[in-house]
């Protein structure tokens, strides 16, 4: 054994028992691990239990024979190195494979994948994948097993029992058992009927490299509008209006052919279909935004646009945070921000500031102000449309909202409020979402300090001051977070039930 590896491993090892010792969970080592070490996804989850190749086979291969999972053969230590290493090498880990190294990790399926992984994946087994959620097999086991449990809650039950009846033949006909779905407290909203179809056509032209000759200036502009429009309208309003511009966008490019307008027109089905993502988002369809999100992408390297790519990207970790997925959201931010290294762009100081947001929500102080760092600095660099009130654009006033946010997840309450007074100073008029989501984060911090009628007195004047439908998705959420994290002695209090039963209402 190389001395540098034996050094390596008892780094690990010295690190590993630091962290448990504090109480750490080994999401949060595992998310350190690759961090630390740039290991792969399903290598850093091995690092984290401290288990060598052969011990990660050969639980696996107990799990195989004690579950009867006929369709998949044993695993080696050699071969499990190779899975950990894909896609950089062609032994590609099978949809039921990564449920079973799932189960023996005690992490949701998706923990095990990143961005890189996804872009290798078939279709299929990408649905299936996202279609298991954040189900968590059961660990035996005391207190460690609840505390990591409570690091990523979840339904009860397998990773193959969270998976949905439709998907089970990708888990072989050993596991085509009954199956339930990982519920969220808030039901999606429903989608205009033809907002799929569109999707799926804007792939189809774009696979085929069809691109129109039309006014790039006026879909700009359109463009540039809808940007702004994020800002102050409802997501549910605005839904609708890109649905309705993207089938016109969809019609230009089916009808015309152009190779000179080919990278402009690809830009901007990347920029509209990045804008549904962020408005799927806000909705809360975590299904709908990772379709759109996958077809931003397309378009956005198609374009051949590294700033573009980034934003595009930038978005889609978003929705991996607001989906709860932090390790994927901090490797989609880290992309977005390598694409455009040294540059300074928008996606680059969003996908920063969201990386902070999600290193905070695992109670990693100094990664948080790492990216924080990386946010500001890059701020600083930003100019002209670059920091307009848009969704293209990006502002101290944003960057203060996150900042606050982040540091309410710490429990830095003296340090958020002061992010957030600032915050709200430099609030937009009309940025609902972002005067909405702070004042929420505030409520938090008075919580946090010991104050709860105050908190939801805070709580409760935000939410009337909102529409019916601004109030949808997100902001709702956010809502029921904070009536969650209310003292048990407070939950049936007159203030409590009022809220919650204002909440429910906007979801009726």
């Amino acid at each position: 054994m190389p001395a540098h590896n034996a050094s390596e491993r008892a780094e690990q090892r010295m690190l590993r028992e630091q962290m448990r010792g504090s109480g750490m969970s080994y999401a949060e080592i595992a998310a350190e691990m690759a961090r630390r070490y740039q290991f792969r996804p399903r290598k850093a989850w091995r690092a984290a239990w401290g288990w060598t190749l052969e011990e990660a086979a050969g639980r696996y291969n107990a799990l195989r024979a004690k579950g009867a999972h006929e369709a998949v053969t044993s695993l080696t230590g050699s071969r499990l190195s190779e899975w950990e290493n894909w896609p950089l090498n062609t032994r590609k880990p099978s949809f039921l494979s990564l449920c079973l190294l799932a189960e023996i990790y005690h992490c949701p399926v998706l923990d095990l994948i990143d961005f890189r992984d996804r872009e290798h994946l078939p279709p299929a087994e990408l649905l299936a994948l996202d279609k298991t959620g954040t189900a968590l097999p059961p660990v035996e086991g005391g207190r460690d097993a609840q505390r990591d449990t409570q690091a990523h809650p979840a339904t009860p039950g397998t990773v193959l029992d969270a998976l949905p009846s439709e998907h089970a033949a990708l888990a072989g006909p050993a596991n085509a058992r009954s199956a339930r779905r990982t519920e969220t407290f808030i039901p999606a909203l429903p989608l205009p009927a033809d907002t799929e179809v569109i999707r799926q056509r804007l792939d189809d032209a774009l696979s085929r490299g069809a691109m129109a000759s039309a006014n790039l200036e006026d879909w700009d502009r359109t463009v540039a509008g809808y940007g702004r429009s994020t800002r102050n309208r409802a997501a549910v309003v605005l839904l609708e209006d890109l649905t309705a511009d993207l089938a016109e966008l969809h019609q230009a490019i089916d009808r015309h052919r152009s190779a000179s307008s080919l990278r402009g027109l690809t830009r901007v089905t990347a920029q509209m279909a990045g804008l549904m993502c962020l408005t799927l988002i806000k909705v809360g369809d975590r299904q709908a935004f990772r379709r759109w999100g996958r077809t931003a992408r397309v378009a956005a390297q198609e374009a051949g646009d590294a700033l573009t790519c980034s934003w595009v990207l930038a978005e889609e970790a978003y929705g991996y945070y607001y989906s709860d997925e932090l390790p994927n959201a901090i490797a989609v931010a880290r992309h977005a921000q390598e694409l455009v290294s040294g540059r300074p762009g928008v996606g680059a100081a969003l996908a920063a500031a969201l990386e902070m947001r999600a290193h905070a929500a695992m109670g990693s102080a100094g990664m948080t102000r790492d990216a924080l760092g990386r946010a500001e600095a890059i701020l600083a660099g930003l100019s002209g449309e670059q920091l307009a009130t848009s969704a293209f654009g990006y502002n101290e006033a944003q960057l203060r909202f996150h900042e606050g946010n982040a540091f309410t997840r710490l429990g830095d309450t003296r340090a958020a409020l002061a992010a957030q007074t600032c915050a709200l100073e430099l609030c937009a008029p009309g940025d609902y979402t972002d005067w909405a989501l702070i004042r929420l984060d505030q409520a938090e911090c008075v919580l946090l300090d010991g104050d709860a009628s105050g908190a939801l007195t805070i709580a409760s004047d935000t939410m009337h001051a909102l529409t019916h439908d601004q109030r949808e998705g997100i902001i709702t959420i956010r809502g029921h977070e904070l009536l969650r994290a209310l003292p048990s002695a407070h939950q049936a209090s007159a203030q409590a039930r009022d809220l919650c039963d204002f909440l429910v209402l906007t979801t009726t």
